[in-house]
């Protein structure tokens, strides 16, 4: 069954409010100065831009918690939480969702106006109120949790993989920090016995395209020594896309395990008004990194093209957007088709050279 409700009877879009509400709590909410204000933890400079907070407010462990100023988020390399300030005031005080830990923050800070919001959860979650537009249920909280914790599993073997950390910082020359935020993996070691350790099943796996059947049982689908790349939206992995330096593997999981709403890396960045395209993950990484734009998505070539020009038909208007493809043949007619869908759409469009 789904839930549905009458838009007149709410009176306002409920994405766009609750996107305007998140923004509003992360432009006026920094992590370092909410961490000063509601814990004892003591912070210090832990590189450029980096902060470490002793202890970390989620596990209490020492040495592990760092704050990355540049984007406003944190990564615990103790219990494997990241995230943003939302993401923060959901682990700290064991939030539903990342709705109700926004309005935490702002009744806190004083940001909004929390009737207008109450309202809005109520109207949301009444059943059968009317049959004019239907809202699914959230996809798979478990499945969700695993993919998480999946993404945290691989980016340990990175960490713990100095040739394969090597490529990226000195081949690819991506920084250890863009590393950390993206958590980027390696595949290796055993990830079934680690998920069941943890109580997921080989079947939760299954369900999310990391391990199939063969005649001995089970065997991991990413075959060892490819980098993992998870996809986004709001921290929570919905997709990973694999990379072989080599060439041997042109490997990806097929897009029937990707969770629901997924459309391409770091997807959140669709959210901005001014939006870099580029074609793959790499791209995306020293985009981020090196130019130090955090408003890039990665299309992953041709692999969800669909789905990504149907979102910027609907969603493009007042935007501008930085087409970066390959100039190749194939990058070429990505640059034609994205910018018939922007402009489709009402946005404008610039092609650029990487």
């Amino acid at each position: 069954m789904a839930f549905v409700y009458r838009p007149e009877a709410v009176g306002f879009n409920f994405n766009k409010e609750i996107n305007k509400l998140f923004i509003e709590i992360k432009k006026h909410v920094m992590l370092r100065e909410h961490l000063v204000n509601i814990t004892d933890s003591s912070i210090t400079k832990a590189g450029e831009g980096a902060y470490r907070a002793n202890p970390c407010p989620i596990c209490g462990h020492r040495d592990c918690f760092t704050i990355y100023d540049s984007n406003q988020t944190f990564h615990c390399f103790s219990c494997g939480k990241s995230g943003d300030i939302i993401h923060l005031e959901k682990y700290m005080n064991g939030l539903g969702s990342n709705l109700e830990a926004a309005r935490s923050l702002a009744r806190k800070y004083q940001i909004t106006n929390q009737e207008r919001y109450t309202r809005m959860n109520e109207l949301h979650a009444e059943k059968n109120v009317g049959d004019t537009v239907t809202i699914p249920h959230s996809h798979n909280k478990r499945l969700l949790a695993l993919r998480n914790h999946s993404a945290d599993y691989f980016h340990t073997q990175l960490l713990d993989n100095q040739k394969a950390l090597d490529y990226l910082l000195n081949v690819r020359k991506h920084s250890l920090d863009v590393v950390k935020t993206f958590r980027i993996g390696v595949s290796g070691g055993n990830l079934i016995a680690h998920a069941t350790e943890n109580g997921y099943t080989a079947t939760d796996l299954e369900e999310i395209g990391l391990i199939r059947k063969n005649n001995r049982g089970y065997s991991q689908t990413i075959p060892d020594g490819l980098y993992v790349f998870p996809h986004t939206r709001d921290w929570d992995v919905l997709f990973y896309t694999i990379k072989d330096p080599a060439k041997k593997h042109r490997f990806q999981i097929k897009k029937q395990f990707a969770a629901p709403g997924w459309l391409c890396m770091n997807q959140d960045a669709l959210n901005q008004s001014t939006i870099i395209i580029v074609e793959g993950e790499n791209d995306l990484l020293s985009v981020y990194g090196k130019a130090k734009q955090p408003n890039v998505i990665a299309t992953i070539g041709n692999f969800n093209t669909s789905k990504i020009l149907a979102h910027l038909k609907s969603h493009s208007e007042g935007k501008s957007f930085y087409l970066a493809f390959d100039n190749d043949e194939a990058g070429r007619g990505y640059t034609k088709k994205y910018t018939a869908a922007i402009l489709e759409g009402g946005g404008k469009v610039h092609v650029v050279s990487l």
